[in-house]
């Protein structure tokens, strides 16, 4: 199966010899998402992907998993000689699964750190889903859609609307979306696709888990899940912080990646 490309977005070091690092962006975003930490990091080569149907990467079909894009970003990895990876919620586990795939990841870094597996047990999300499908099927406009997704229950942006530059920031990333796979069933395959405890500890890369103290249930327990299962991980939690870390506290995280990536 030929599957397309991952559209990929730069952004050179300010400074010679500097690590590369490649970032995988949540779902609904794009590598858009990570202009502002990329100007909080000059000491590092950035490198973001756009996941398939998101950003200028073109959908791929319902049978594709995600051990595929995992080694999709692993094959991005190799081509810009890149040993660190970056993942937010949903794009940690893809930087988990690239990290699976062969990946030549030295140092991982996931945050809001998901573990894909099919049973879920936030029915808010569910419900969420549920009428993202109705919208967009009925025609209505991706900006429309992206208020409908960001709004809580559930509480993934929850934390987020108290920065409200962030906010707009990301709520014009997630407006670009066009919420296609809810016509084409396009991303089916790889959110379906699961990830045990035994897939865990096979990680050998050291790994950094970013997590807030007000983050949804589930990826507080995910959080435990890696440190339990990897044998060199560090989870480091953040104060009053929700689902989006990386974005609602800019400067402890940047802090947090840049002393990891950098050692």
């Amino acid at each position: 199966m030929t599957l397309p490309a991952l559209a990929i977005t730069k952004q050179a070091a300010l400074v010679g010899d500097a690590p590369t690092v490649v970032w995988v962006h949540g779902y609904t975003m794009s590598a858009e998402a990570w202009l502002p930490l990329w100007q909080r990091m000059p000491g590092f080569a950035h490198v973001g992907v756009d996941l398939p149907g998101h950003g200028a990467t073109a959908p791929w079909p319902p049978t594709a998993t995600l051990g595929d894009v995992g080694s999709a970003v692993a094959e991005v990895m190799r081509e810009h000689a890149a040993t660190r990876l970056v993942g937010l919620s949903f794009g940690s586990a893809v930087a988990l699964e690239a990290t699976l795939r062969g990946g030549p990841v030295d140092r991982l870094v996931m945050a809001a750190p998901t573990i894909n597996e099919k049973v879920r047990d936030d029915p808010h999300a569910r419900d969420r889903v549920m009428e993202l499908a109705r919208g967009r099927r009925a025609g209505l406009t991706s900006k429309r859609l992206a208020s409908i997704w960001m709004a809580s229950p559930p509480d993934i942006f929850k934390g987020l609307s108290r920065h409200p530059e962030a906010w707009r920031h990301l709520a014009d990333v997630i407006g670009k979306h066009t919420f296609d796979e809810y016509l084409n069933g396009s991303m089916m395959g790889i959110l379906e696709s699961e990830q045990d405890d035994a897939m865990l500890r096979q990680v050998g890369a050291r790994t950094a888990v970013i997590v807030g103290t007000d983050d949804m249930p589930r990826f507080i327990r995910n959080a435990e899940r890696l440190r339990v299962a990897i044998a060199d991980c560090a989870v480091h939690t953040l104060p009053g912080v929700g689902h989006i870390p990386l974005f609602e506290q800019p400067v402890d995280s940047v802090k947090i990646m840049s002393d990891f990536l950098s050692s």
